[in-house]
């Protein structure tokens, strides 16, 4: 290992050979750099560019706008939490461009799933159908209509609110 710094341009520590590097502490490895770049904090066989054994937390430096988020493993649950600001936590996919909304939780404990300022319990969807005889829930949006699709086992009931009047369906033909 060596340490080195140039006057004009930058400083460094690290190894002149292919070998691994480490930060110990208590005789063990704390932070470990292997040969190809990979590092690992708390272990020393990453299995990624960046492999975190134990918790992280993650904390802004500016008090005006506080990050504390966290992943943790409890037992055989991941939680992801977040706290100390007062926006929303987001979970954001996408591809081929910038990420969309997906799910929002508020501070208040609001969430949507599709909209980025949910009122209660709010879904903003497409309902899509399911194969034929599969027992499941959903809620969404058919049309520019808010609609509950109930299925058992091949049996739909619908409940949408269209043209300003509460309707239900049971299987496909309007009751109510």
């Amino acid at each position: 290992a060596y340490l080195f710094v140039n006057r004009d341009s930058y400083g460094g520590v690290g190894s002149l050979s292919s070998n691994a590097f480490s930060i110990r502490t208590s005789n063990t490895d704390r932070i470990y750099i292997e040969a190809a770049g990979r590092v690992g904090v708390g272990t020393t066989a990453p299995g990624a560019k960046l492999d975190v054994a134990g918790d992280i937390l993650l904390s802004a430096a500016s008090p005006e706008n506080p990050l504390h988020t966290g992943l943790q493993r409890v037992g055989a649950d991941t939680i992801l939490w977040y706290g100390g600001g007062t926006g929303s936590l987001q979970i954001k996919t996408g591809q081929g461009g910038p990420p969309g909304n997906r799910v929002t939780i508020t501070p208040a404990g609001n969430v949507g799933i599709g909209t980025s300022g949910p009122d209660g319990l709010q879904v903003n969807v497409p309902v899509v159908e399911a194969a034929q005889g599969v027992d499941n829930v959903r809620l969404g949006i058919a049309g520019g209509t808010p609609r509950l699709v109930l299925e058992d086992g091949g049996t739909l009931w619908e409940i949408d609110n269209s043209g300003g009047k509460l309707r239900f369906f049971v299987p496909g033909v309007e009751r109510l």
